[in-house]
């Protein structure tokens, strides 16, 4: 989620925005409607997010929101800065449909 855009208007405004960091690894992002993070370690972009500090309550919802584990996996990654943070990866049971629709779109 970045900050002023979509869901943290309803999700993050009262969390605490610690600033803008790169992932230390490099990974997967493609937008099909929305952004999706791919879990293919080593492959694509050093991918720059929006970090929050965040309640327990408020981490609960955004596993709701983000479907978690079913649809996305939440993982601890470690940023460019030394620190780790969760980040949601597309689930690998959902991948396989995910990017054959992303395949077919650059295709045309």
């Amino acid at each position: 989620m970045k900050k002023g855009f979509g869901n943290y208007l309803s999700d993050l405004q009262n969390a605490t925005y610690l600033g803008r960091v790169t992932t230390l690894k490099k990974y997967r992002l493609v937008i099909v409607g929305y952004p999706c993070l791919l879990p293919f370690n080593g492959e694509g972009h050093q991918i720059v997010v929006d970090l929050f500090e965040i309640d327990t309550s408020t981490l609960i919802k955004i596993d709701a929101l983000e479907e978690h584990p079913r649809v996305y996996q939440r993982k601890k990654i470690t940023m460019s800065n030394g620190a780790s943070a969760w980040i949601y990866f597309r689930n690998v049971d959902h991948q396989s449909s995910y990017l054959k629709t992303y395949t077919d779109q650059t295709k045309t």
